[in-house]
């Protein structure tokens, strides 16, 4: 192999001395400085800064006594103990020395950063110095925000901290590292300079990134976020031993690079971590799972996508940004899917998930990980072959509810079923934004006074409803 080349998924053998890059790689050349034609305008800056000051007055006992150090220190420790209980090897060495390099961090912010964070907001408020661009630079920290308003973040980058190498272990198979580090890198991950590299708040997605990239990593605490709730330390960690892996392709919309189903949930778990979210959604007052990947590049997921047998649909948001969405059942199933998989090669990763259990986003993981499937036409009847929901409602209404992948298909559907039972406008209607086909009662009535199997189905589904009611109650 010619330098600089290597197997995908082996790690390098030049041990990643320095911050340049590898022997035989070479070094683009940053473009030319011009016009920044996406530079904030002097009101968005201005709202910026206000927003910053806010939020810098509303946590100053939190910046001034350092408490985020000593809370993600204690997390440490624990963290330590319970790799150490579950057996999980090399990784005791790694938040000890995690532990260690937070305290040092703290001991200089207390000394240094915490007096000048103060003194710059009151320099600030007093019209004394103004933002250059979206930055505010001082000796020991540099204030720093992003606009729009919408999607904006407030950060302290902290200057002369330093950073630390560890060494993470192997504990995985390459058939998991592999797909793992897909996910990593179509989501929160980037390269530097031929590094794999990933900023982060959460502890599950540094041990995700080690777990994914074993042998030296770079770590540093240099950013902070200043959030409305609270201050989080930004952890930044870089892999010193591995190439990024060449991600899956597509060469158009119907050609992609086939992988393996397994790989293609690994990965997208991986995702879902980092520009993931797991929440639910309340329909006629029922409440279901919602699991949502958000992106502005859906074309890098196509092949990943494309190999799993579960259904999502798109949400269109702003800016390019598409929401790919798994709702109810397709939910649960997915995070079941995703369990099957890791009990049989990667059982430590769901250790990690009961160990984590101060993120949200890892709780909600787990619940729904944990909940019930409705077997496919447990809930459902039969409508000239196609399968409709029945949607009951805390006061009994009921409706027929399906949802189809696109509006076109959803509306031929209504069609040929409202022809069929002789349904009008006002009993069947079709929601562009959802793809979603509604039966009101009025059609089920009309339905099912035609079609004596779609009552018998009915009569059916009502039952069981009751039947879980009751067995919940108990």
């Amino acid at each position: 192999m010619e330098g600089g080349e290597k197997r995908i998924n082996e790690p390098n053998k030049n041990k990643g001395e320095g911050e340049g890059p590898r022997k035989g790689r070479e070094i683009r050349k940053p473009p030319n400085e011009g016009i920044d034609d996406n530079a904030p305008s002097e009101e968005e800056v201005r709202a910026a800064i206000l927003e910053l000051i806010k939020r810098l007055r509303r946590h100053e006992d939190v910046i001034r006594s350092g408490k985020m150090f000593s809370e993600i220190k204690a997390e440490l420790g624990r963290l330590r103990n319970e790799v150490a209980k579950y057996g999980i090897d090399g990784f005791e060495r790694v938040f000890d020395e995690m532990e260690k390099y937070v305290m040092r961090v703290e001991e200089k912010f207390k000394r240094y950063h915490a007096k000048e964070i103060q003194g710059l907001v009151e320099e600030i408020e007093r019209g004394q110095i103004k933002p250059k661009g979206r930055s505010i630079r001082s000796r020991y920290i540099t204030l720093s925000f992003s606009t729009p308003s919408y999607q904006a973040t407030y950060q302290i980058l902290l200057k002369k901290i330093g950073s630390i190498t560890v060494k993470a272990p192997k504990v995985l198979p390459y058939d998991v590292i592999t797909p793992l580090q897909w996910g990593l890198l179509l989501s929160d991950a980037t390269v530097r300079i031929y590094y794999p590299a990933m900023e982060t708040v959460s502890m599950f997605q540094i041990m995700l990134f080690m777990l994914a990239f074993p042998g030296r990593i770079r770590i540093d605490a240099t950013k902070l976020d200043v959030n409305k709730d609270g201050v989080k330390i930004v952890w930044r960690v870089e892999s010193k031993d591995w190439d990024p892996p060449s991600l899956p392709e597509c060469e158009d919309e119907d050609e992609c690079q086939q992988i393996n189903e397994e790989d293609a949930y690994i990965a997208l778990f991986a995702g879902l971590m980092g520009d993931g979210s797991f929440g639910t959604i309340r329909r006629r007052n029922h409440v279901y799972p919602r699991i949502r990947l958000t992106t502005t590049e859906k074309y890098r997921w196509e092949p990943i996508l494309k190999s799993i047998k579960i259904k999502y649909y798109e949400e269109p948001y702003k800016n390019g940004i598409i929401n790919i969405t798994f709702c109810c059942s397709y939910a649960v199933e997915l995070m079941q899917r995703i369990k099957g998989i890791f009990v049989g090669k990667a059982p430590i990763l769901l250790r990690l998930l009961d160990i984590l259990v101060n993120e949200t986003k890892i709780e909600r993981v787990r619940h729904i990980m944990n909940m019930e499937i409705r077997k496919l036409g447990e809930f459902s009847v039969e409508l000239l072959g196609y399968l409709f929901h029945v949607n009951i409602s805390g006061s009994w209404s009921i409706m027929f509810m399906k949802r189809m992948s696109d509006v076109e298909r959803a509306n031929a559907i209504a069609t040929e079923v409202a022809q069929y039972y002789g349904l009008s406008n006002d009993d069947i209607k079709v929601y562009p934004e959802s793809h979603a086909i509604i039966i009101k009662p009025s059609g089920i009535l009309k339905i099912i006074m035609r079609d004596e199997k779609v009552k018998e189905e009915t009569i059916r589904v009502l039952c069981k409803n009751i039947k879980t009611r009751r067995e919940k109650v108990k």
